[in-house]
């Protein structure tokens, strides 16, 4: 891989495992409509899909349902509560970022998590003041897989696509980077789907852990 003058990544799944509080808070509706509790080796398979995902499969009802639109306030509205109670950053991702800020390589958070969800996660990991940019998902009109949040992530800070590089959990995250013209790199210890094969996915390279990545990203020099 070339060197890259900007490095963009996902959140979910890819700084930060949020799955923990995000199965608290679903499980906490769950038992309020009388419902079983989801396993979390489950849920889990299920992050990677957003709100929508985690709530049709948990609770085995489609968008159309007539409690959908009930139980998607109240599980926003108590995971935004919990939202840092069990969250970590992933192992060794800060040695990836201090590794770019080492080499003054700017980064940033392109994400499809909505802002007043996004910014008290990075406050509380201090990862607000170390970035250089955060797109949410509720920044632009468009989200990921769309290419937009990453290219307006690229006029914020004023630098190319080209030279600049994504790193995401999803096939989304990948497809986004090859529409906007950027660089990819795919990680599997996030949360795509159970038993997807991520080395067909589009991306230039492929991480299974954080030394992985950054093995990956100290080969640019």
């Amino acid at each position: 891989m070339p060197r890259h003058d900007a490095v963009f990544f996902d959140l979910d799944g890819t700084l930060l495992d949020t799955a923990p509080d995000l199965a608290d808070a679903c499980n906490f509706v769950l038992k309020k409509y009388q419902k079983k509790a989801v396993d979390f080796s489950k849920f889990r398979n299920w992050v990677h899909g957003g709100a929508k995902l985690m709530i049709c499969q948990s609770f085995q009802i489609q968008p159309d349902n007539s409690d959908y639109e009930t139980i998607k306030l109240e599980f926003l509205t108590c995971y935004q509560q919990i939202l840092t109670q069990k969250t970590q950053l992933f192992p060794g991702i800060n040695k990836v970022l201090d590794y770019l800020e080492a080499n003054k390589i700017p980064w940033g958070v392109v994400t499809n998590k909505h802002q007043r969800l996004t910014l008290p996660l990075l406050d509380h990991f201090l990862l607000s003041s170390r970035c250089c940019c955060i797109v949410s998902g509720d920044t632009l009109p468009q989200t990921k897989p769309d290419p937009a949040p990453l290219l307006h992530a690229c006029q914020l800070i004023s630098v190319r696509p080209d030279y600049s590089l994504y790193i995401g959990d999803t096939l989304s995250d990948i497809q986004a980077a090859k529409s906007a013209g950027m660089r990819s790199i795919a990680v599997s210890y996030g949360y795509h789907p159970h038993l997807s094969s991520i080395e067909t996915w589009p991306a230039d390279a492929w991480a299974a852990t954080t030394q992985d990545l950054l093995d990956l990203l100290a080969l640019e020099r």
